[in-house]
């Protein structure tokens, strides 16, 4: 997960999927790019922790917390 595999990721969201391309004056849609390539590195890493605490049966603990 380095720069260049950032910035190709925002301008393949940008430019393909929400069809924008590098005239557009809108923020909104340079945005929506940045989320979802910033989406994908999370999945990308809670997949890589899964499979490791999963492949060394590492023990989980959940807590549960109320405010009142």
């Amino acid at each position: 997960m380095d720069k260049k595999e950032i910035a190709g990721d925002f301008k393949r969201y940008y430019g393909h999927r929400l069809g924008r391309d590098e005239n557009c004056r809108s923020l909104h849609y340079a945005y929506e790019a940045l989320s979802m390539v910033i989406s994908d590195r999370l999945t990308e890493q809670a997949k890589k922790t899964y499979n490791v605490y999963k492949k060394h049966d590492c023990k989980r603990a959940i807590i549960c917390r109320w405010n009142f």
